[in-house]
């Protein structure tokens, strides 16, 4: 860096005057040392002797210093801007009183001594020192940017390269602020608190360094990430790797954060620090995406040791309060450390026809879901995805003799999302499939093509089958996909799916151990109806009761006011759900039976609207006289009716009030069953 830029900064440095007349300290940064080859290792052996030199600061005070007040020079400006011809005194500005002209003479007198005690102290030694910073910032600048691209790139050579460059500047770095000339400056007002917070970013680069990206690069060197996939599946081995990983560096990226927090440094130079802050923080952000999700993996893969899970395709098009009509199920195997996802089949030939006594449905569940959940494949007439799943994995048991460790749960939305990310399949009819046509094609195009009144060459029980064929085709081929496409680069993409179908409870999560599922509930992901007053969450759920696949055309909007604070201190919400059938006459006149059911395109089924936590749900109103009954299931209180029709044109309006348990002051959320009306 030249001695114009070296001058810029140095400005920048004197023109803050905000001065810190409270007393500062500074932590001391732990500090491991990394073994290096050559001179290298001269530096490692000393970096915590050299910065343990620094961290000890007396406290001084500033007796003329003035907070509050900032004075900004640039280029050609002056605070008397005779070169515009501006005055203070011009309309629209605010003249400075004679206490704070006073104060800002001082603020003003005070900074130029500290400057010039900082320039007689140092002398030309600092400014020879401050030019060797500058210089060391932009290498290292480089040496981050060439860190985390090669940690990117599953490098392992070039990464641990860059961090052993990265090391040495950093020790430069911090030996000339170790210096007795820089541990004097440190305590000067003003200019002290900006050596500190480069002090305290050198220390959070070397935490990166040594807590972050040199365990990463070991475990990239132990297990590359080009031994994940195995044959049709994945390393148990080498995902429990990357996720002990991510479970070692949680607290450090906590603690980094904050850290972070407190760097400060003015004009240019600040800029310059929030571009390496920048950089860290991406660093970080690549890990703190799946903290929440670590527990819940691990739980999932286990130690490699055997585990078998229901993989159930919900089926959106015949819509269930808990997602839709399971008609295709596959299973999620653990064996000999490799997880693989197998073939998927009809619902009635992995499913037991009814659920076995083990289940125990109750007559409660019979009557509130009227008698069908004597079928294992209707559980999802439930809402309650725990108690759906429980029954699924019961009747797969009773069918197979194999008992199975959960159930995982997947809509034709999160199909679409994988080949957003994975690339199109081909249907053995050569319908393709990708990621901005799967939904519509699976739920609403194939049902005409094969199911409507046109003549396709088959009769309706072929055409039936043919279709649940290509179902079944469409999640063995978009699973197969997902495992032979998978691109660890691109993992934050997959992350983020995954994250938008738990928000969209299009992704839910059942274990069969206790601990695994509540791990479940805290990545919330697990579909259980709302058992925790201190965060309520209404329910409003929707079953076809019908046979017909007129889920396509079905909308569920929900509106909430603003909340009532009650005398008890409860806290009451007035809730409207509109429930609209879009079918067009067109769709109607071209659909058969299959897809229409039985009434000429209504849409006939039940609605549960489930109270939070704690709370009640009362004042039922209805635009078109539809009864609502109450009564309490799982320890809430439930409105429902298991008799309406959604007619086109005549949509089903219900309002209802809704009270949080008492002493709860926070918001109301409502969840609702997944529909399709944003693909449409």
């Amino acid at each position: 860096m030249n001695n114009n830029d070296y001058k810029d900064n140095n400005e920048n440095l004197n023109s803050e005057n905000t001065v810190d007349n409270k007393s500062s300290q500074n932590s001391g940064h732990r500090r491991s040392n990394v073994q290096h080859t050559g001179s290298n290792t001269a530096n490692n052996n000393s970096r915590h002797n050299v910065r343990e030199g620094s961290n000890n600061n007396s406290e001084h005070h500033s007796s003329n210093s003035s907070e509050g007040h900032h004075i900004h020079h640039s280029s050609g400006e002056h605070h008397s801007h005779h070169s515009s011809g501006e005055h203070h005194s011009h309309s629209g500005k605010k003249r400075l009183t004679k206490q704070q002209k006073k104060k800002r003479t001082i603020t003003i007198v005070s900074i130029v001594a500290a400057v010039v005690v900082i320039i007689g102290i140092m002398g030309v030694k600092g400014l020879s020192d401050a030019k060797g910073m500058l210089k060391n910032a932009n290498e290292l600048k480089t040496e981050m940017n060439d860190m985390l691209g090669a940690v990117k790139a599953q490098d392992a050579e070039a990464a641990n390269t860059a961090v052993l460059k990265l090391d040495n500047t950093t020790y430069k770095i911090s030996k000339t602020l170790s210096s007795p000339l820089w541990k004097m400056a440190s305590h000067i007002p003003v200019a002290g608190k900006y050596v500190k917070s480069v002090d305290t970013l050198i220390g959070l680069v070397e935490d990166a360094s040594d807590d972050i990206i040199k365990p990463a690069v070991a475990t990239i060197s132990e297990y590359p990430m080009s031994g994940l996939k195995v044959g049709d599946g994945f390393s148990v081995t080498t995902i429990n790797a990357y996720l002990d990983l991510l479970e070692q560096i949680q607290p450090v990226v906590n603690n980094m954060t904050a850290k972070m927090n407190k760097v400060e440094l003015p004009g240019s130079m600040g800029t310059m620090i929030s571009s390496y802050s920048d950089k860290i923080t991406s660093l970080m952000s690549m890990y703190t995406d799946y903290e929440d999700y670590i527990p819940l993996m691990k739980a999932f893969i286990g130690d490699g040791s055997d585990k078998v899970y229901l993989l159930a395709a919900q089926n959106t098009a015949e819509i269930r309060a808990a997602g839709g009509f399971p008609g295709s199920i596959g299973t999620i195997r653990v064996e000999d450390g490799v997880m693989s996802i197998g073939d998927f089949n009809p619902v009635n030939d992995v499913l037991a026809t009814y659920p076995p006594d083990e289940a125990n449905v109750t007559r409660k569940e019979l009557k509130i879901f009227n008698d069908t959940l004597i079928y294992s494949r209707d559980a999802s007439f439930n809402p309650d995805f725990e108690r759906a799943a429980q029954i699924w994995a019961l009747a797969y048991e009773a069918k197979h003799g194999e008992s199975v460790d959960g159930v995982l749960s997947l809509t034709p939305t999160i199909i679409q999302k994988v080949l957003r990310i994975s690339g199109p399949i081909t249907l053995p009819d050569g319908t393709e499939l990708n990621g901005d046509n799967a939904v519509s094609v699976l739920q609403y195009e194939l049902y005409y093509k094969y199911l409507s009144d046109r003549n396709t060459g088959m009769d309706d029980s072929e055409a039936n089958d043919y279709v649940d064929g290509l179902f079944a085709e469409t999640a063995k081929q978009a699973m197969a996909v997902l495992v032979s496409g998978f691109d660890f680069k691109r993992i934050n993409e997959y992350v983020d799916m995954f994250n938008e179908g738990v928000e969209e409870n299009t992704i839910m999560l059942w274990f069969v151990d206790e601990q695994e599922e509540q791990y479940a509930k805290d990545a919330g992901c697990s579909g259980n109806l709302n058992d925790d007053p201190a965060n309520p969450e209404a329910g409003v759920f929707f079953s076809l009761y019908e046979p017909c696949k007129l889920g396509w055309f079905l909308n569920i909007d929900t509106e909430m006011s603003e909340p009532v604070i009650n005398a008890d201190g409860t806290r009451s919400y007035d809730i409207t759900v509109t429930l609209t059938n879009t079918i067009k006459r067109s769709n109607i006149t071209r659909a058969g039976g299959y897809i229409l059911g039985g009434f000429d395109g209504g849409i006939r089924g039940f609605v549960h609207l489930f109270a939070p936590a704690g709370g009640t749900i009362a004042n039922f109103e209805t635009n078109n006289g539809l009864k609502i009954t109450t009564d309490e299931y799982d320890n809430l209180e439930v409105g429902y009716n298991v008799d309406l029709v959604v007619e086109a044109g005549s949509p089903q309006v219900i309002k209802y009030t809704v009270t949080t348990a008492e002493g709860v002051d926070t918001p109301l959320k409502i969840r609702t069953t997944p529909t399709l009306q944003a693909y449409r």
